[in-house]
């Protein structure tokens, strides 16, 4: 395999582990990213349509995530309520979608088929301390996965 790959304006490197890592910018951030590659083959174009699908359906991929954890909405506003903040105001779903962002991206692709696994945060932090994952499958369908607790042996 190459010693470094290039996607877009970013420079991956082969780890000592097999695997790809560097930094990649998404939804306007940069993120850490890990690539793995099970057989050697030209992989590049497959993980830059990934990754570029993952940038283009921000939205997509947010209401697929909101449709199994639209607790933390609900969570963040009762604790508001609970403690009477005055100095907090409820937050709003649209504030609530603007807050998540990718923290980590794990591109894997074995043959012909690409996937890749995301972990989301909140700033401000809406997931009260969680961290979530949404995976992408090769057909661009995008699965709620969890917490990160919830995953570790994922």
């Amino acid at each position: 395999m190459k010693e470094k790959i290039k996607i877009d304006k970013s420079i991956l490197f082969l780890s000592e582990k097999g695997y790809y890592n560097g930094e990649l910018t998404i939804w306007g951030n940069k993120i850490n990213a890990d690539l793995e590659v099970w057989e050697n083959n030209e992989f590049i174009t497959k993980i830059m349509e990934n990754i570029s699908w993952i940038n283009n359906n921000k939205h997509t991929i947010l209401e697929k995530f909101l449709e199994k954890a639209n607790h933390y909405i609900d969570s963040f506003n009762d604790m508001i309520r609970k403690n009477n903040n005055e100095n907090h105001s409820y937050i709003t779903l649209e504030e609530f979608k603007t807050s998540i962002s990718i923290d980590y991206l794990s591109v894997y692709i074995r043959g012909n088929t690409v996937w890749s696994v995301m972990e989301l945060i909140g700033e401000p932090d809406y997931l009260l301390g969680q961290r979530e994952q949404v995976k992408i499958n090769e057909n661009y369908e995008v699965e709620y996965l969890g917490s990160t607790e919830d995953n570790i042996k994922h």
